[in-house]
């Protein structure tokens, strides 16, 4: 069963209401941020509102620097998962794993630019990592598009790896 995204409008509704509720405010265009960093995934949204709801205090405006900070905060508190499932992963898995996090939502992936662009081995290595990854599923394939499946995950490593992630 597929079930889609919430809508964003919904999600303004709901989160504003529920800050609002505890004497807390919440500004649209903060949820609408969240709301398309995560692409409407409802586990990662309601992680990183939680969170918000708890630094932001009674007769406060939750503002975007505090969103960071949450989403900082959350990623922080997986590190020792995230390094530990970085430590059993075969190098060559590592270098496809950091060029798609890198990009974000990487296509054509073995193509000559792409294996240039992040230093990779062959097509043959990326395509035998890419196998790898998809069946641990810790990278997806939807839409011709790879991505990391855990966006907790692919945001540590563009922090790690990459030049940061974009807020």
């Amino acid at each position: 069963l597929q079930l889609e995204a919430i809508s964003e409008e919904e999600y303004i509704r709901f989160v504003r209401k529920h800050f609002s509720k505890n004497q807390k405010e919440i500004p649209k265009e903060l949820v609408s941020k969240v709301y398309h960093l995560f692409e409407g995934h409802t586990w990662y949204i309601q992680n990183i509102f939680n969170e918000l709801f708890s630094l932001t205090n009674e007769n406060e405006v939750c503002i975007s620097e505090l969103a960071k900070e949450a989403i900082e905060n959350k990623i922080d508190s997986y590190k020792p998962l995230f390094q530990s499932t970085l430590s059993l992963l075969p190098e060559r898995q590592k270098e496809i794993l950091y060029a798609i996090a890198k990009e974000g939502k990487a296509i054509a992936i073995t193509s000559g630019a792409f294996i240039k662009k992040h230093g990779l081995l062959s097509q043959s290595s990326v395509q035998t990592a890419v196998k790898q990854l998809l069946d641990k599923e810790i990278i997806t394939f939807e839409n011709n598009v790879y991505q990391v499946y855990d966006r907790f995950f692919g945001l540590w490593l563009i922090n790690l790896y990459g030049t940061g992630w974009k807020w």
